[in-house]
């Protein structure tokens, strides 16, 4: 029941602060509701207090003469903010976790909260109370670990950088060591042995004979010597050829010089040497790749070089873009130009086509390359717009009639869709001969009319790949494009993160891939979709008993433990051809199951294989 000072006491209506406030009569101080009041206000006979009938002033002729009872006020509003506003005057001691409202307990047996759940406001305060302990443990825990790391890393990182100056020590020693005697051996080079040289002993003969030659005309004995013969003594006194001399030490230096060029501290702490340019053309060797950069053979330039070209052993050719566009260039590919293969990676764009808007160098170099038949283009999203990829993607497909393979990587790129739809609606239209379509479009701004006009240009294709994870496809778009692969033999879709749903997989499994006879290669990723066990099922119903290679990610999906028993009893009879297969369902909990049924499909194309080898 209300309280009597929280109603009226003449027509018992609880105050509020809308029709019933409560004022005060000035003259007497006693208090009631504005409605009551105005009443009493307007009837000129009845102006006067009904609890003690003490007349108004003639000043009192409406309700702004009277004040309200703000304290009475205040005392009702406190107590209404802890009371329900449906069931009056009853206490709000419970909270509905669904709607996150407190509500009383008529809210809970009788109403709109009846079926929701909910729990006792005292008891949701426990809980935070606790929760907030156990916060204040595990952040005290957490820092002191933290501390304890932070110690244990400083440890660590005085102790290894001790490692680092105390190797770097023993190599400067080492160094040291190899410095005096690569000194000594180039100074023994200049060095002369005086004692034993053939020179020594020549100067010996001359003196001796100068001396006889003076004695014999000062004392006139021995007057013999000064008739004889010393010409093959003068003839060993003519001057040698410095240059000859110069130029054999200098070959004996360059040895020595060769031998400085590179060199490492092995295991056993001596140092070995070898020629730093061999070293190269080994690692090239092992690595199956020829790297052209810089200045090689066939390659010339008038500028800095701004990109690098790789060719790889399969004649395929790598063009990667750094961050510039290389204008002044003089390009001769040689032997290089019969190349099947290209690969361009596209790097930022800030200053990419300063100074060149048309990308004259791209031109230089694809106008050399005749023959090639696959092209796989990949963009960053640095610094794009749509009028420099719609200009690109003109140039590298200006030979697209003669393709047979293409890969489109535009992944995270988030300017519009206008480069996709270009590309879709005028490129591939004149792709007559293409057989192989890799289109990488993850995280763009791509959309179903994308996928409408590339499923008008999609024919006799033998495999596609199709990339849209997390992008704004539903299950219209997809569809669209799965009625024009019928005949492919590879088929890989990337749909994690879209808005497909159990129509897209029913579409497919069930409609679809019953009529793809040729089909060898399927592999679906629809992680992190609302995929139910309705489109697993469509999908393990339509895999055809000709598969060969299998891979299913369903990571992220809310499934049940039937998927298994569905997967040994659709999926496993039809892989008798398989020779690779993967299943994922990660966050299900049945990872272990998932690894007992591969391993033991695995055994079996292992043993299969052994016994065709046989």
């Amino acid at each position: 029941m209300e309280s009597e000072n929280e109603t009226c006491g003449v027509c018992s209506i609880p105050y509020d602060s809308d029709n019933h406030i409560p004022r005060v009569l000035v003259n007497c101080g006693h208090t009631l509701c504005s409605s009551c009041l105005k009443e009493i206000v307007n009837n000129p006979n009845q102006r006067k207090c009904p609890f003690d009938l003490f007349g108004f002033k003639k000043s009192q002729k409406c309700l702004d003469n009277f004040p309200v009872n703000f304290a009475l006020v205040a005392l009702l509003e406190g107590k209404n903010h802890n009371t329900c506003k449906v069931h009056h005057g009853e206490k709000l001691i419970m909270f509905c976790l669904q709607d996150k409202v407190k509500i009383c307990t008529h809210c809970v047996l009788f109403g709109e909260h009846k079926s929701h759940s909910m729990k006792m406001i005292n008891e949701l305060k426990a809980q935070g109370v606790k929760t907030r302990k156990d916060l204040e443990a595990s952040l005290m825990e957490f820092e002191k670990n933290q501390l304890e790391r932070d110690q244990e890393l400083e440890t660590l990182k005085k102790g290894f950088l001790g490692k680092i100056v105390n190797k770097f020590g023993e190599i400067k020693e080492l160094l040291r060591e190899k410095e005096l005697e690569f000194t000594k051996e180039a100074s023994s080079l200049f060095e002369r042995n005086e004692e034993k040289s053939t020179e020594l002993l020549l100067k010996g003969e001359v003196k001796k004979a100068l001396g006889e030659i003076d004695e014999a005309c000062e004392k006139e004995q021995n007057l013999g010597v000064l008739d004889q013969d010393f010409s093959s003594i003068i003839s060993s006194l003519k001057p040698q050829d410095i240059k000859e001399e110069a130029s054999k030490l200098s070959n004996q230096s360059s040895k020595i010089m060769d031998c400085m060029e590179f060199f490492w501290i092995n295991e056993t702490k001596s140092i070995k040497s070898f020629d730093l340019t061999k070293q190269k053309q080994q690692q090239v060797c092992i690595e199956n790749t020829i790297e052209i950069k810089q200045k090689p053979p066939g390659l010339f330039f008038k500028a800095k070089t701004l990109f690098t070209l790789d060719v790889s052993a399969d004649m395929c050719l790598f063009l990667r873009v750094k961050n510039a566009n290389p204008g002044d260039l003089t390009i001769n590919l040689g032997e290089f130009s019969k190349v099947k293969r290209i690969k361009v990676e596209l790097g930022r764009y800030d200053s990419f086509f300063q100074g060149s808007p048309d990308v004259n160098f791209l031109y230089k170099i694809l106008n050399q390359l005749k023959d090639y038949t696959s092209l796989a283009v990949s963009f960053a999203p640095e610094g794009l717009t749509d009028y420099r990829v719609v200009n690109l993607l003109n140039l590298l497909f200006c030979r697209i009639q003669h393709l047979t393979e293409i890969e489109l990587s535009f992944e995270r790129y988030q300017i519009t869709n206008q480069p996709i739809s270009f590309f879709c609606n005028s490129r591939l239209p004149k792709a007559t001969s293409l057989k192989s379509l890799t289109l990488q479009l993850g995280s763009t701004l791509i959309s179903d009319l994308n996928l409408f006009a590339l499923a008008k240009t999609l024919r006799n294709l033998e495999s596609f790949t199709l990339g849209i994870g997390y992008t704004a496809i539903t299950d219209d778009g997809i569809e669209k494009v799965f009625h024009s692969i019928m005949g492919v033999k590879e088929l890989s879709l990337q749909l994690q993160g879209t808005l497909v749903t159990d129509h897209c997989l029913n579409v497919l499994g069930n409609r679809m891939m019953p009529c793809m006879k040729n089909l060898e290669k399927f592999s679906l990723d629809v992680s992190e979709t609302k995929i139910t066990m309705g489109g697993v099922t469509a999908i393990f119903t339509g895999i055809p008993e000709n598969i060969r290679w299998l891979s299913l990610d369903f990571s992220k999906v809310k499934l049940s433990d039937e998927v298994i028993s569905l997967f040994e009893n659709k999926v496993c009879p039809k892989l008798q051809l398989v020779e690779d297969v993967s299943l994922r369902l990660g966050g299900n909990g049945l990872e272990a199951e998932v690894s007992r049924i591969l391993e033991t499909i695995r055994k079996e194309i292992k043993k299969r294989k052994e016994g065709c080898q046989l």
